[in-house]
């Protein structure tokens, strides 16, 4: 392997894409993919599950759509890092006027409006929820208009159906852009499942945009979606203490650069790394560990070497607040030696392993198994 290059490669990578609203706009030319060449967003046959059912978007079978074996339809949205601004945890599902290849829903008229994107649950047993329990049900989520998106306009908004039991969807809430949304908040909304004609053996719930249909525009982001008995209408807090947004690149404001202009001044390419997590609970401060390794790979010709230590090792001790955010910032950086001028290029991969408590049971800690299990939330 030759290359005049340097490459840093972390587990979580970060794409902002800023967009600005105009009257008038031409429809593009070559739209952004949402995914891969040739993949249509066809639904895949899937058996319906148990009670709860939980997606905070932060991983996936799949590099740009949202896990296939939670949602029955879900490849006209796009699975984000980076689009959502100041999210739960990091990871969303973006909707906006692109289809599942990243072409828009109408190439005719830049100033369609319409039905655009949408995302299917699995079907869930609601019907072995036992009546005792069924007052008990509710269903909730996250949501931002525009985040790192383009903004909706108003009228346009993001739809949320139930299916009932004759099969035919029921729209239970409709959320529009208005003043009293930030585009850089996250909102929740908790909805009870109120009616007996949702407790059927194929329920099913539904997200929907209706906004411009020529391009990634009126974009709304959607995280931590929870559906669950055994809930009331507070029930909007976690035993998750969840990354927020990935790690940033070490090497400055890139995420790679030519190998002769970082070898000059090995020290001045390289920055800190850092991420952002969040604690989701309500009531439980929470001391962390983490652990930062890092391996640089050296390519010379044909040949590969590589150089792996611990970079970070840390115990923060003061306690990770209730509802709130802390950046940790990895304080050392790869020796300089690490770096042989001999070289063709330079692979910097970084590994974050972060303790945080979670999935661990009452009364030490504060996962109630009888109400969550088998949620992860260390996913």
């Amino acid at each position: 392997m030759r290359n005049s290059g340097l490459i840093i490669s972390v587990l979580l990578i970060t794409f902002t894409t800023g967009f600005s609203q105009f009257v008038f706009v031409p429809i593009p030319k070559s739209p952004p993919k949402k995914g891969s060449k040739g993949l249509s967003a066809k639904i895949k046959a899937l058996t319906p599950m148990l009670l709860p059912f939980w997606d905070d978007f932060s991983f996936s079978n799949s590099k740009n759509y949202p896990h296939d074996t939670l949602w029955q339809y879900g490849q006209s949205v796009s699975l984000k890092f980076g689009e959502g601004i100041n999210p739960p945890t990091q990871g969303v599902a973006t909707f906006d006027g692109l289809d599942s290849l990243g072409r828009p829903y109408n190439i005719n008229d830049p100033l369609a409006k319409g039905y655009a994107d949408k995302l299917v649950s699995r079907a869930i047993r609601l019907d072995t929820v036992p009546v005792s329990l069924r007052n008990t049900v509710y269903f909730s989520f996250y949501y931002e208009p525009r985040g790192n998106g383009e903004p909706p306009d108003p009228g346009d908004h993001l739809q949320v159906d139930f299916k009932n039991k004759q099969g035919q969807w029921e729209t239970v809430a409709s959320i529009e852009n208005n003043a009293a949304l930030k585009s850089d908040t996250f909102n929740t909304m908790i909805l009870k499942v109120d009616s007996a004609k949702f407790f059927h053996n194929d329920f099913k719930f539904r997200f929907r945009s209706y906004g411009r249909l020529s391009g990634p525009y009126d974009t709304w982001n959607l995280d931590y979606v929870y559906l669950n008995s055994g809930r009331s209408p507070a029930d909007l807090y976690f035993p998750d203490r969840a990354i927020a947004t990935p790690m940033t690149s070490m090497l400055n404001e890139y995420w790679s650069i030519p190998k002769k202009h970082f070898i000059t001044n090995i020290s001045s390419s390289l920055k800190k790394t850092s991420l952002e997590i969040y604690n989701l609970s309500n009531n439980v401060d929470q001391v962390l560990n983490y652990l930062i390794n890092i391996k640089v790979i050296s390519y010379a010709g044909n040949s590969m070497d590589s150089a792996s230590f611990q970079l970070d090792s840390v115990k923060v001790n003061d306690p990770f607040l209730a509802l709130s955010r802390k950046t940790l910032v990895v304080d050392s950086l790869p020796p300089v030696s690490f770096f042989d001028p001999a070289a063709d290029s330079f692979r910097i991969k970084l590994e974050f392993g972060l303790n945080s408590g979670d999935n661990l049971p009452i009364p030490l800690f504060d996962y109630d198994s009888t109400k969550y299990w088998p949620i992860n939330f260390r996913n």
